[in-house]
């Protein structure tokens, strides 16, 4: 049985958003891994989305968001 796997990284990110941050641009790539449609992968343009959303989150309190690798308030998250 064959096996491929593709790798994508935060320079990737940053690569179409570099005005995110580090972090920020983990944050994208943890939310393409997570979110990403099946039928489509991630590619430039998903990555594009995914920064943007990022970039969304900047207006948002932190006490609203989730981290998308634990689910608890990322106030309290430890994980990115």
């Amino acid at each position: 049985m064959a096996k491929i796997e593709l790798i994508w990284c935060t320079e990737d990110v940053l690569e179409v958003a570099p005005d995110l941050t580090e972090n920020e641009a983990t944050r994208a790539l943890y939310m393409a891994k997570k979110y990403h449609d099946a039928e489509v992968g991630v590619n430039w343009d998903t990555l594009r989305i995914y920064a943007g959303m990022v970039r969304d989150e900047r207006n948002t309190p932190n006490e609203d968001l989730l981290c998308i690798q634990c689910g608890q308030p990322t106030s309290e998250c430890e994980c990115v």
